[in-house]
């Protein structure tokens, strides 16, 4: 057996990773099934379409620390006018961080002190976007989770499905049984995140209250205080003079342009490397190939985040899952400061040597 393993950094600054999270969806067709569920749910979940008069949301949350406790409280607000403009904000103990994206994919920001959390980040996804984005389902198919009820699927990578169901490390979503209301979302990385007293806001579904969890150890939850129109001229939109701008080019499935590190430099971030074991039934079938994986690497080093993208086979994904999942990285510094990284490692398995 040889196992290739290969990294290409795609390295964004903390204050842009977030520009991902309105990539236009790709609507599947509607019917019966996975699905048509999601099709249905889509709808109700898409706060960029053009109908949807400006508004401002308001969020209390805390984190917590590794054992679930010791929480730091803080606020997270929205603004939105358009996919082109709109205005987040963070802030707690420690942290302030705003972004303003202003037209032709003008970009200002402000921020000071700890960066944000993996967490934080998965709280604007769970409010504004929570379901899969049109990258999430490219090549990929969306099948029934076993033993799960009728109304839970799983986005399953190009090449990884076998037969009518989902097996292996997948993004699994749990909508209600009688109405495209999404109640859960858990990670391959077994963070499940809860939406809790859904309301329809302006034709969309919006949860008030959100718990991010891992097992019963809860990573974040965030109850929504203020959910109101505001006018398109709102003065919350314009940055001061203050902040810094950049240029943030977006793809319209995509979001946030890859910017490129050497392998080599790549190569030399990693300081832990478990290499993923060739499954016995993959290997006495004959099956090989290569597992794509996308990951966040967080400001400490670890894998705070991570997908299958494509694989040949689930036993494969899981195996190269199970031991990416567990690798450490020097933190890449970015200005003087640590920044999370979004990195892409492709694993090939092969009978060859």
């Amino acid at each position: 057996m040889r196992l290739l393993v290969s990294l290409l950094c795609m390295v964004a600054a903390a204050s842009q990773l977030h520009v991902c999270l309105h990539a236009a969806p790709l609507a599947p067709e509607s019917g019966d099934g996975p699905a048509g569920l999601l099709g249905r749910a889509w709808p109700f979940y898409d706060f960029a379409n053009t109908e949807v008069k400006p508004w401002h949301l308001k969020v209390s949350y805390a984190v917590y620390d590794a054992k679930g406790r010791h929480p730091s409280v803080g606020v997270f607000q929205y603004w939105w006018v358009s996919g082109e403009l709109w205005r987040s904000s963070w802030k707690r103990a420690g942290m302030s961080h705003t972004d303003w994206h202003l037209s032709h994919g003008r970009l200002a920001y402000e921020a000071s002190g700890d960066p944000l959390t993996l967490f934080e980040y998965k709280l604007e996804a769970a409010l504004i976007a929570p379901l899969p984005r049109a990258r999430d389902l490219d090549q990929a198919q969306i099948k029934g989770v076993p033993g799960g009820r009728a109304s839970c699927l799983a986005i399953v990578p190009g090449g990884a499905a076998g037969g009518g169901e989902a097996k292996g490390p997948f993004p699994t979503y749990c909508f209600d049984a009688t109405a495209p209301v999404l109640r859960s979302m858990s990670s391959p990385d077994r963070v499940v995140t809860e939406y809790r007293h859904v309301r329809a806001w302006q034709g969309c579904y919006l949860p008030h209250d959100v718990q991010i969890r891992s097992g019963n150890r809860p990573l974040l939850t965030a109850h929504v205080e203020v959910l109101e129109p505001i006018a398109a001229t709102d003065a919350a939109l314009r940055p001061p003079a203050s902040a810094m701008k950049t240029e943030v080019f977006v793809n319209e499935d995509v979001g946030l342009k890859d910017v490129d590190v050497e392998t080599e430099v790549a190569r030399g971030l990693l300081k832990k490397r478990i290499e993923p074991e060739y499954p016995a039934e993959a290997k006495s079938a004959g099956v090989q190939g290569t597992v794509v994986l996308e990951a966040m690497i967080g400001t400490d080093g670890r894998i705070h985040d991570l997908r299958v993208v494509s694989a040949p086979a689930a036993s494969l994904a899981a195996s190269s899952f199970a031991a990416v999942s567990q690798w450490e990285y020097r933190p890449y510094v970015m200005g003087g400061r640590a920044v999370p990284v979004q990195t892409t490692v492709t694993v090939t398995f092969s009978l060859g040597g």
